[in-house]
Protein backbone atom coordinates (compact mmCIF):
# COMPACT_ATOMS: atom_id res chain seq x y z
CA UNK A 1 0.00 0.00 0.00
CA UNK A 2 1.22 3.67 -0.96
CA UNK A 3 2.46 6.19 2.13
CA UNK A 4 -0.78 8.29 0.56
CA UNK A 5 -3.13 5.85 0.99
CA UNK A 6 -2.12 4.54 4.53
CA UNK A 7 -1.72 8.19 5.38
CA UNK A 8 -5.76 8.61 4.71
CA UNK A 9 -6.77 5.32 5.86
CA UNK A 10 -5.23 5.93 9.62
CA UNK A 11 -6.31 9.85 9.27
CA UNK A 12 -9.91 8.12 8.65
CA UNK A 13 -9.61 6.42 11.54
CA UNK A 14 -9.46 9.17 13.62
CA UNK A 15 -5.10 9.37 14.29
CA UNK A 16 -3.97 12.57 14.66
CA UNK A 17 -0.70 13.86 12.72
CA UNK A 18 1.62 13.10 15.83
CA UNK A 19 0.29 9.30 15.97
CA UNK A 20 0.36 9.02 12.30
CA UNK A 21 4.29 10.54 12.05
CA UNK A 22 4.90 7.52 14.77
CA UNK A 23 3.28 5.11 13.08
CA UNK A 24 4.35 5.51 9.87
CA UNK A 25 7.69 7.31 10.43
CA UNK A 26 6.95 9.95 8.04
CA UNK A 27 7.19 13.77 8.29
CA UNK A 28 4.37 16.24 9.30
CA UNK A 29 4.60 17.79 5.99
CA UNK A 30 4.13 14.81 4.26
CA UNK A 31 0.85 14.00 6.62
CA UNK A 32 0.16 17.63 5.59
CA UNK A 33 0.87 17.39 2.08
CA UNK A 34 -1.50 14.61 1.49
CA UNK A 35 -4.19 15.53 4.63
CA UNK A 36 -4.69 19.05 4.30
CA UNK A 37 -6.91 20.81 2.08
CA UNK A 38 -5.14 22.70 -1.13
CA UNK A 39 -1.84 21.78 -0.10
CA UNK A 40 -1.17 19.79 -3.35
CA UNK A 41 -2.03 23.41 -5.68
CA UNK A 42 0.18 25.04 -2.69
CA UNK A 43 3.05 23.18 -3.40
CA UNK A 44 2.75 23.15 -6.89
CA UNK A 45 2.30 27.36 -7.29
CA UNK A 46 5.59 27.74 -4.89
CA UNK A 47 7.29 24.50 -7.36
CA UNK A 48 6.69 26.51 -10.79
CA UNK A 49 6.31 30.64 -9.47
CA UNK A 50 9.01 32.45 -11.43
CA UNK A 51 10.87 28.87 -11.46
CA UNK A 52 11.52 28.68 -15.33
CA UNK A 53 13.10 31.97 -15.85
CA UNK A 54 15.25 31.73 -12.97
CA UNK A 55 19.10 31.31 -12.73
CA UNK A 56 19.64 28.33 -10.33
CA UNK A 57 21.95 30.37 -7.90
CA UNK A 58 18.81 32.50 -7.28
CA UNK A 59 16.43 29.63 -6.54
CA UNK A 60 19.17 28.57 -4.23
CA UNK A 61 19.34 32.32 -2.17
CA UNK A 62 15.56 32.76 -2.55
CA UNK A 63 15.76 29.01 -0.91
CA UNK A 64 17.73 30.06 1.84
CA UNK A 65 15.74 33.34 2.63
CA UNK A 66 12.56 31.19 3.11
CA UNK A 67 14.04 29.32 5.60
CA UNK A 68 15.85 31.57 6.91
CA UNK A 69 13.28 34.43 7.44
CA UNK A 70 13.61 37.55 9.58
CA UNK A 71 10.52 38.11 11.06
CA UNK A 72 9.90 41.60 11.87
CA UNK A 73 6.66 42.02 14.33
CA UNK A 74 4.37 44.58 13.65
CA UNK A 75 2.34 44.37 16.46
CA UNK A 76 4.41 42.71 18.96
CA UNK A 77 2.77 41.25 22.36
CA UNK A 78 4.29 40.18 25.60
CA UNK A 79 3.58 36.63 24.32
CA UNK A 80 6.20 37.35 21.40
CA UNK A 81 8.92 39.00 23.27
CA UNK A 82 8.49 36.55 25.88
CA UNK A 83 8.59 33.42 23.29
CA UNK A 84 12.18 34.77 21.39
CA UNK A 85 13.81 35.57 24.74
CA UNK A 86 12.98 32.33 25.50
CA UNK A 87 14.31 30.46 22.95
CA UNK A 88 17.31 33.38 23.08
CA UNK A 89 17.89 31.74 26.81
CA UNK A 90 17.39 28.11 25.89
CA UNK A 91 19.96 28.64 23.06
CA UNK A 92 22.26 30.50 25.64
CA UNK A 93 21.88 27.74 28.17
CA UNK A 94 22.27 24.60 26.33
CA UNK A 95 25.56 22.72 26.98
CA UNK A 96 28.03 21.04 24.64
CA UNK A 97 25.10 17.59 24.48
CA UNK A 98 22.48 19.97 23.60
CA UNK A 99 21.02 19.56 27.13
CA UNK A 100 19.16 23.42 28.19
CA UNK A 101 20.59 23.77 31.66
CA UNK A 102 18.54 27.08 32.19
CA UNK A 103 19.75 28.94 35.42
CA UNK A 104 17.34 32.33 34.92
CA UNK A 105 13.68 33.16 33.50
CA UNK A 106 12.79 35.72 30.88
CA UNK A 107 11.66 38.10 33.66
CA UNK A 108 15.25 38.13 35.33
CA UNK A 109 16.63 39.04 31.71
CA UNK A 110 14.47 41.64 31.08
CA UNK A 111 15.27 42.87 34.48
CA UNK A 112 18.87 42.87 34.17
CA UNK A 113 18.68 44.56 30.56
CA UNK A 114 16.28 47.13 31.51
CA UNK A 115 13.86 49.53 29.74
CA UNK A 116 16.17 50.49 26.87
CA UNK A 117 18.55 47.39 26.05
CA UNK A 118 21.96 48.30 24.53
CA UNK A 119 24.84 46.27 23.51
CA UNK A 120 27.36 45.28 26.47
CA UNK A 121 30.34 45.73 23.95
CA UNK A 122 28.79 48.68 21.51
CA UNK A 123 26.30 50.73 23.27
CA UNK A 124 23.59 50.50 20.56
CA UNK A 125 20.26 50.36 21.38
CA UNK A 126 18.48 46.98 20.34
CA UNK A 127 15.22 46.35 19.53
CA UNK A 128 14.18 42.88 21.46
CA UNK A 129 11.64 41.93 19.03
CA UNK A 130 14.42 42.14 16.49
CA UNK A 131 15.52 38.70 17.37
CA UNK A 132 18.39 38.63 14.28
CA UNK A 133 20.05 41.89 15.79
CA UNK A 134 21.39 40.54 18.93
CA UNK A 135 22.42 37.38 21.04
CA UNK A 136 23.26 36.90 24.24
CA UNK A 137 26.80 36.55 25.09
CA UNK A 138 29.09 34.72 27.63
CA UNK A 139 31.10 37.31 29.28
CA UNK A 140 33.59 34.68 30.51
CA UNK A 141 33.31 32.22 27.54
CA UNK A 142 32.20 28.44 28.36
CA UNK A 143 35.04 27.41 26.57
CA UNK A 144 37.27 29.23 29.25
CA UNK A 145 34.91 27.97 32.19
CA UNK A 146 31.87 30.23 32.14
CA UNK A 147 29.17 29.07 32.97
CA UNK A 148 25.51 29.81 32.02
CA UNK A 149 24.11 32.13 34.86
CA UNK A 150 22.12 35.43 34.45
CA UNK A 151 25.69 37.20 35.69
CA UNK A 152 27.53 35.37 33.48
CA UNK A 153 25.09 36.81 30.37
CA UNK A 154 25.20 39.97 28.40
CA UNK A 155 23.17 41.56 25.65
CA UNK A 156 25.47 42.40 22.47
CA UNK A 157 24.55 42.89 19.26
CA UNK A 158 25.15 40.23 16.67
CA UNK A 159 27.99 41.47 15.27
CA UNK A 160 30.04 42.44 18.32
CA UNK A 161 29.12 39.00 19.77
CA UNK A 162 30.51 37.36 16.28
CA UNK A 163 33.68 39.26 16.76
CA UNK A 164 34.48 38.86 20.31
CA UNK A 165 33.87 34.87 19.82
CA UNK A 166 35.57 32.80 22.45
CA UNK A 167 37.56 35.56 24.00
CA UNK A 168 36.77 37.63 27.43
CA UNK A 169 35.71 41.37 27.33
CA UNK A 170 38.78 42.07 28.41
CA UNK A 171 40.83 40.28 25.85
CA UNK A 172 38.25 41.60 23.08
CA UNK A 173 38.40 45.11 24.23
CA UNK A 174 42.38 44.88 24.03
CA UNK A 175 42.35 43.68 20.55
CA UNK A 176 39.80 46.02 19.73
CA UNK A 177 42.42 48.71 20.97
CA UNK A 178 45.08 46.99 19.56
CA UNK A 179 43.86 46.99 15.81
CA UNK A 180 42.20 50.80 16.59
CA UNK A 181 45.99 51.61 17.34
CA UNK A 182 47.31 49.98 14.29
CA UNK A 183 45.39 51.90 12.17
CA UNK A 184 45.62 54.84 13.21
CA UNK A 185 49.84 54.18 12.82
CA UNK A 186 49.34 52.77 9.53
CA UNK A 187 47.39 56.18 8.67
CA UNK A 188 50.60 58.78 10.27
CA UNK A 189 52.97 57.05 8.16
CA UNK A 190 51.09 57.68 4.36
Amino acid sequence: MRVKDEILRLRKLGYSYPQIQIELKCSKGTISYHCGEGQKDKTAKRRNCNRNNQHPLTRKIENFHLRHKIYRIKNPSVQTLNRILRIKIEKFSMNKQGVYNMSFTVNDFLKKVGDNPICSLTGRSINLLDSRSYQLDHIMPRAKGGDNSLDNCQLTCREANQAKHELTTEEFIALCREVVSHFDNRGREN
